[in-house]
């Protein structure tokens, strides 16, 4: 989530007091205007690896749901 939290808090840092920031938001702001490159990859890296265990997690739940529904494609 960017492109909202940035419309309503108004600045790069979501909001006065970073009401409205999220990881998105952090990763941008440490890299671009804060100039803290390699925490900002750190961030875009732990983002990527979130993402993949989301997947898996999703790819397993389904793989087992469809066996215990007898399974292949009709």
């Amino acid at each position: 989530l960017f492109g909202e939290p940035l419309l309503f808090g108004g600045s790069q840092s979501g909001g006065g007091s970073h009401q409205y920031q999220t990881l998105g938001l952090y990763l941008y702001e440490q890299g671009w205007f804060n100039f803290h490159l390699g925490r900002a990859s750190a961030i875009a890296w732990t983002m990527f690896l979130i993402l993949i265990v989301i997947g898996l997690v999703n790819w397993l739940i389904a793989r087992r749901l469809q066996k215990s529904h007898g399974g292949g494609p009709s």
